[in-house]
């Protein structure tokens, strides 16, 4: 074999148009006659009819895509859990600590704090090292959170270890929100990217889900503090465990990336000459369409979480009749019913590619519902709390797919991670915010005050997303293949 060429993570041969890697087929060949000569540089050359010039583009789907996808799933839907595992802890836990509920409110917090400060860092070790080192260190960092949070149910004088614990799992958040668009751009093809990238978004928030559920059934209303650890133990367990299982299948079967791109715009992106990560930055934050984006999205974000967080105090506290258990349900309704979300809309966007226009559908929605669930915990009747988070929690982690995909294809050819990890940040900021004055808010003056604030913030963000008209540029990238689309794959 001749010629072998390195696409910057890609590696793919000349040789008659073959895969050197052993059991590869054929990869689809892709022509395209107008390319920037550094594009030109990596693939081989061959004559048209008139003579000139043309480039043979090889991308190729792996079966296998779907298992990279799968691994990164668990530990998203283990992060998930990691998130909210203590606010929807009963009342017995906080006997059980010693402590008030506004501790574990701070619990949260530091989940988002640690996702803020560490976003810029945590994303250049993705960019620098590509995407096995990063998955299998978020990997660890899950695994690290689940062994903090045992130690510190087993002895409730180690409770600051439950602190460290969610910064740990704030850290890890940002790895997996980075590599949701740069998993699904680097493994998955243009009519699949979307639906990739929501997957993952989709078992985030069904763990979040499955932690507002899971601990007032298992942990019970109890004072015999005994039965209160053993319960903790058991729940705080078993997430470790699953962690641990994920993190030996990560590090046997993960693969950094596929032999050839799937994709005209990977190809592309692959062929450039790198840049820094400091110039990378500079470069979006001139976007002036992308940094509207990163405020309009850290706006849903944070409004999605402060309400994630302080539904069930909220609730608790206009509807006293109702148990702690009931009131978890209702909470675990947001999250839940939400989780089709990102998936659904995911796979619309993959169908018509109209990006602008589904955020805008969908951050209308949401400002709506926040009004709507506003009315709803002021009023005596609960079935409209189940109606109201349902439809809210659908619509806000839809935008939050939505708008990873935006962000893409406003920074296209820039890292997809590093395009995330800024708007996530932003959305972590504007959590701890949004977080701390709803709080303040309920207990100074009213929850119908907290809740019409979140509303405003909410409204604000969709007024600014209406300002949004940037370019689609990976999208455009891939319009250039006319057949961008492999319809071969391989294991």
């Amino acid at each position: 074999m001749s010629n072998v060429e390195n696409c910057d993570q890609y590696s793919t041969s000349s040789s008659n148009g073959a895969c050197n890697n052993a059991g590869e087929t054929t990869p689809l060949l892709l022509s395209h006659g107008s390319i920037s000569n550094k594009a030109k540089s990596a693939p081989t050359e061959k004559k048209d009819e008139d003579g000139t010039e043309e480039s043979e583009r090889r991308i190729q789907l792996f079966k296998r895509r779907w298992a990279m996808l799968a691994l990164c799933c668990s530990f998203a839907y283990i992060n998930g859990i990691q998130n909210l595992q203590y606010a929807a802890l009963p009342t017995s836990a906080l006997d059980y600590y010693q402590v008030s509920a506004q501790v574990f409110d701070v619990l949260t917090l530091l989940y988002y704090l640690a996702f803020a400060v560490f976003a810029i860092p945590c994303v250049w070790f993705v960019q620098r090292t590509g995407l096995r080192p990063t998955v299998l260190c978020c990997s660890l960092l899950c695994f690290t959170g689940s062994v903090l949070a045992i130690a510190a149910a087993a002895d409730q004088k180690l409770f600051a270890l439950a602190g460290i614990a969610q910064a740990v799992n704030g850290v890890a958040q940002v790895f997996i929100m980075s590599l949701a668009t740069k998993l699904a751009a680097t493994w998955f093809g243009p009519s699949e990217v979307s639906t990739a990238t929501s997957i993952l978004v989709f078992f985030y928030q069904a763990g979040s889900g499955l932690a507002l559920v899971i601990p007032p059934i298992l942990i019970p209303e109890s004072k015999v503090m005994g039965l209160v650890r053993e319960r903790m133990l058991i729940f705080f367990g078993i997430i470790g465990s699953v962690t641990f299982v994920t993190v030996i299948l990560v590090l046997i079967f993960f693969e950094n990336n596929p032999p050839l791109p799937p994709s005209g715009s990977q190809f592309e992106s692959s062929s450039r000459e790198p840049i820094s990560y400091r110039e990378c930055l500079k470069s979006m934050l001139k976007n002036r369409h992308f940094s509207v984006l990163v405020i309009s999205f850290g706006l849903n974000y944070g409004a999605f979480n402060a309400l994630e967080t302080l539904i069930t105090p909220q609730i608790s506290r206009n509807f006293s009749e109702l148990t702690d258990k009931t009131i978890g349900q209702i909470a675990a309704t947001m999250v839940l019913v939400g989780t089709p979300g990102p998936l659904v809309f995911g796979i619309w966007l993959d169908k018509r590619k109209s990006y602008l226009e589904t955020s805008l559908f969908a951050y209308l929605i949401c400002t709506v519902g926040c009004a709507l669930y506003t009315a709803a915990v002021e009023s005596n009747w609960t079935w409209s709390l189940w109606v109201t988070l349902g439809g809210l929690g659908f619509f806000l982690s839809a935008y939050m797919s939505v708008g990873m995909e935006i962000a893409a294809e406003l920074t296209y050819p820039a890292p997809e991670s590093t395009a995330s990890g800024l708007i996530y940040s932003s959305g972590a900021i504007f959590a701890l915010i949004e977080i701390a004055v709803m709080r303040y808010i309920m207990d100074r003056s009213s929850t119908l005050n907290s809740n019409a604030f979140v509303t405003i913030m909410t409204l604000l963000g969709f007024i600014l997303t209406l300002s949004i008209r940037g370019e689609m540029k990976r999208m455009k990238s891939n319009q250039n293949f006319p057949t961008d689309d492999p319809n071969t794959e391989d294991n």
